[in-house]
């Protein structure tokens, strides 16, 4: 019996995070007998040529697709497959495609869709791929009936990850990853989904408010593993929620030091979580090689939170950086401003907060983003109530901008997000350095301390000096 091929494509984008979920299908798929080889347009810019080439011997092709500009070049492959092996089914799967997956199905050029976790699902797809008329027995897809138009499958639960076998990291190009990182990082993922229901992502929408994870013995093993062939000096964990388990996240970080774990580490955090979180703990985490814990506290208003069902108070925020930056850990918090319905007492809120969390450690940073609106969300729903209307055809969504339509001010309101970040980074880091640096960090903390952002000239000043 030959072999099933299976080619797997991941379009470009601006990050260079390895693709863990076409390396999580790809290793099912794999521990079932199948073929699997991975191309990344990111970090092979002939990934798409390479992928055609090995297209004739092929028994699908999966790619994985964002909502935005990678659906354009998901789109052009998909065409191109079709116009060289008509038969060779296309799969598309991630949050584009699982949140709107009827849409894809009508391009004309998506076979099925993978809606939300994938391994199983694609594994047993790809068992009976050369049988579509089986494809609809298999719960968890969208896919074309009888008529043409797009049918879903019966809906699958997540499963637990401790059910698939260990990602296969020798079917990506590991040193490349290395190499545009600069630092000999691993991006791991060791739990799925999110227990919370934030309006503003997609998560509730794909994973129901959901969890699963690893157990911590088979984290740490797996981990080892890789240091050892690849030796790695850091892990990220791109967890949506890396301590949505706070027993689970005790027990690793007592598996890491129990095994003198040769390599540093980051992960995804809610500062709620870190609070209900011994504050012992912290040095123990330290201690266990936690370098950076990311916090997505979105507002410093706490009538934002409430709004966004956040389900914490703002006080928390600042608390989980404190117990974090005094055992030596550091704090990457991430602040959004321009949710529907946002006051300027709301935004200066967030302000406030970020300039206390400056100032408590130089351990502790803050970005602000601007919002922008993702297709599923409880919040984008709102925005459709309120007349905002998203793209109906699949071709569309790849210059699609829904900032452009409910807030026409956007540009004017990104620059202004953009000064603020550069004025809190150098007002508040930690000083030393030239006689420049240190004016600017001078003037950038005078600004801060003033709420004085206008003529904004250093950003341009500091960009032409660079």
């Amino acid at each position: 019996m030959t072999k099933k091929r299976v080619l797997l494509y991941n379009p470009p984008s601006d990050f260079y995070a390895m693709p863990l979920g076409l390396l999580a299908v790809g290793s099912a798929v794999h521990a079932r007998g199948a073929e699997v080889r991975i191309f990344d347009s990111r970090i092979d810019e002939r990934a798409e040529e390479r992928l055609l080439d090995d297209a004739e011997r092929a028994s699908c092709v999966g790619l994985t697709v964002f909502s935005g500009p990678p659906i354009e070049a998901a789109l052009r492959l998909s065409r191109r497959i079709k116009a060289l092996r008509p038969g060779l089914p296309v799969v598309w799967g991630g949050w584009h495609s699982s949140i709107l997956p009827e849409q894809c199905v009508r391009s004309g050029v998506v076979d099925a869709v993978v809606i939300g976790q994938g391994e199983g699902t694609f594994s047993d797809l790809v068992e009976v791929i050369d049988d579509p008329s089986q494809w609809s027995s298999i719960p968890g897809l969208c896919i074309p009936g009888r008529d043409g138009s797009p049918v879903r499958t019966a809906p699958r639960a997540l499963t637990d990850m401790n059910q698939f076998p260990a990602s296969r990291y020798e079917l990506l190009d590991v040193e490349s990853y290395f190499r545009r990182k600069g630092v000999r990082q691993i991006d791991y993922s060791s739990s799925r989904g999110c227990p919370y229901r934030c309006t503003f992502c997609a998560d509730p929408i794909i994973y129901k408010s959901k969890w699963t994870g690893l157990k911590a013995g088979r984290t740490l093993t797996e981990l080892m593993h890789l240091h050892e062939k690849y030796a790695i000096d850091e892990v990220f964990f791109l967890d949506d929620d890396l301590f949505a388990s706070l027993k689970r996240i005790q027990a690793l970080a007592e598996a890491f030091v129990e095994a003198r774990a040769p390599f540093g580490w980051k992960g995804t955090a809610r500062a709620d979580e870190l609070c209900r979180l011994p504050e012992a703990f912290f040095e123990r985490l330290r201690v266990s090689g936690c370098r950076r814990i990311n916090i997505g506290a979105e507002s410093g208003s706490q009538q934002v939170l409430d709004r966004i069902k956040k389900e914490y108070r703002a006080g928390e925020i600042v608390t989980a950086g404190r117990r974090a930056a005094n055992a030596g850990i550091g704090v990457a918090y991430s602040f959004i401003t321009g949710f529907p319905g946002e006051t300027g007492d709301d935004f200066q809120a967030t302000l406030e907060m970020i300039k206390e969390l400056r100032g408590i450690s130089d351990e502790l940073e803050a970005t602000l983003f601007f919002y922008s609106p993702y297709p599923g969300t409880e919040l984008m729903a709102e925005l459709e109530a309120r007349g905002s209307r998203l793209p109906e055809r699949l071709e569309d969504w790849a210059g699609f901008s829904i900032e452009s339509v409910w807030l026409p001010d956007r540009k004017r309101l990104s620059r202004k997000v953009r000064d603020l970040n550069f004025y809190l980074r150098h007002g508040y880091a930690a000083r030393g350095g030239g006689p420049v640096r240190r004016g600017l960090q001078a003037v950038s903390r005078f600004r801060c301390d003033r709420d004085w952002y206008r003529v904004p000239l250093e950003p341009y000043l500091a960009s032409l000096f660079r």
